[in-house]
């Protein structure tokens, strides 16, 4: 099996490239602790502890895996608490051991995904939740760099299911507007964080590639400013909904292992 993209080479920048206003983390953190309540949570691809940190300061009982060491590391620095290494495929967890769970930016990153929505369903008697962000940002710096990448033959788009694609594929249970906001950066900021490779999106262009990409950018934006809206939104689907879902696609072979091809074949 191929194994889910780590974080280890970003863990230092995760979070300040990640960060959003105080005002919408704390909705979120206030309407899942409300979800959450008198229930044993998982956190698949808990990462730093984005979220995990204030729920479990609001007293949520949250366990969190992550594949990578790095990203728990600069959690439990900053003080994420029972937490461990694990790949969402391979739970360590008896069955119906966690009566919710939690994920959000992971399952783009698991090629394998169907497999990690079946282990989740497994150890989960209740639903899955995750914090959905919608968006734009003008100028698309982002778009602009995978479009400009896709020109000159590189890849293009993650290699697993994200969350806000999962419910084209099984309505939400229950779906929760959080808020919404809106803020400028200097494009200078995000493009010195494209150029630094911050994004999983950027890691599979060879370096040349890349750094062409990037001065283009530069040279077009690189004066100007990012407007960036971000809203979020809770979204929760019935583990045994999910279980069905991951059943139908592995039969179907969505999500199957590459096999690499044989000596001599074309």
């Amino acid at each position: 099996m191929r194994p889910p993209r780590s974080f280890d080479r970003v863990a230092e920048s995760y979070d300040a490239t990640r960060r959003l206003p105080d005002a919408l983390v704390d909705a979120a953190t206030e309407a899942l602790t409300t979800a959450f309540l008198r229930r044993r949570v998982l956190e698949v691809g808990v990462g730093t502890g984005r979220w995990a940190r204030p729920l479990q300061a609001r007293g949520v009982a949250l366990t969190g895996i992550d594949v990578s060491a790095r990203m728990l590391a600069v959690g439990r620095a900053q003080g994420l608490d029972d937490v461990a290494r694990a790949d969402v495929r391979r739970l360590p967890f008896r069955d119906g051991a966690f009566g919710a769970a939690l994920a959000s930016h992971v399952l783009h990153l698991v090629p394998e995904w169907p497999r990690a929505l079946a282990e989740v369903a497994r150890v989960t008697r209740g639903r899955l939740w995750s914090v959905l962000e919608h968006g734009t940002e003008r100028p698309d710096l982002t778009g602009e760099y995978l479009a400009r990448v896709a020109r000159h033959g590189g890849r293009r788009g993650p290699v697993g299911l994200p969350e806000r694609e999962l419910g084209g594929r099984l309505a939400p249970d229950d779906v929760r507007a959080v808020g919404e906001a809106s803020w400028t950066v200097p494009a200078r900021e995000r493009l010195a964080q494209l150029e630094a490779r911050c994004f999983s999106h950027t890691w599979e262009p060879p370096e040349a590639l890349h750094r062409a990409v990037v001065e283009e950018l530069r040279a077009q934006h690189g004066e100007g400013e990012v407007t960036v809206a971000r809203s979020l939104e809770l979204a929760a689907w019935d583990t045994r909904a999910l279980a069905a879902l991951a059943a139908r696609a592995l039969a179907e072979g969505v999500g199957a292992p590459e096999r690499p091809p044989r000596p001599g074949s074309a």
